[in-house]
């Protein structure tokens, strides 16, 4: 093992973003970190997707979640949406969403699927706008945005992406978390 270890009385959790970079964790009262090359993700299991790809999957899904941050607390919303040549669309009805992307239009966007196999994830990120004029809001009315829920939404919101990442996921057994 590379690394070193020390007691210490509280118990450390596994932290290492994708399974990336230095492990730190308790085991039997004893906190240890190293750094665990030999435990980074088979290649075969996460696979990055092209640009073009995700927008492929992104089109081919209807719910996906808007991340936004207004006055420095982060909110996550379902929205039905419709994705097309760099951007993505979705209506909403006046409330916390519309009013926190008015504050900050810098958001994030995430769709994904899963089956019994395996599973892919979209992220976008961008600046959104509010429709306003009347041929953006008929050129919206235009498309197949249908809604989950049986209440009016007059606003449209429009994310101008400007960064795109999707992986795939090959579903299977959990190895052996702490090998020893």
């Amino acid at each position: 093992m590379t690394g070193w270890e020390w007691p210490l009385s509280f118990a450390a959790r596994d932290f290492r973003p994708y399974g990336r970079g230095p492990s730190v964790r308790s085991v039997g009262g004893v906190i240890k970190f190293r750094f665990l090359e030999d435990d980074m993700v088979d290649g075969n299991v996460v696979e990055a997707v092209t640009v073009e790809e995700a927008w492929t999957l992104l089109a081919s899904r209807e719910l996906g979640r808007v991340a936004t941050s207004a006055s420095g607390e982060p909110d996550i919303y379902p929205v039905n949406y419709f994705a097309d040549a760099g951007r993505i669309l979705f209506r909403t009805a006046a409330g916390t969403k519309l009013s926190e992307i008015a504050v900050n239009p810098r958001l994030a966007f995430e769709a994904d699927s899963a089956d019994d196999h395996g599973g892919w994830s979209v992220i976008a990120k961008g600046d959104a706008r509010i429709l306003v004029t009347t041929r953006d809001i008929a050129a919206a009315d235009g498309l197949p945005l249908r809604s989950w829920v049986p209440t009016l939404k007059y606003d449209y919101v429009e994310i101008a992406v400007d960064e795109i990442s999707a992986r795939r996921f090959v579903f299977g057994p959990e190895p052996e978390r702490y090998p020893m």
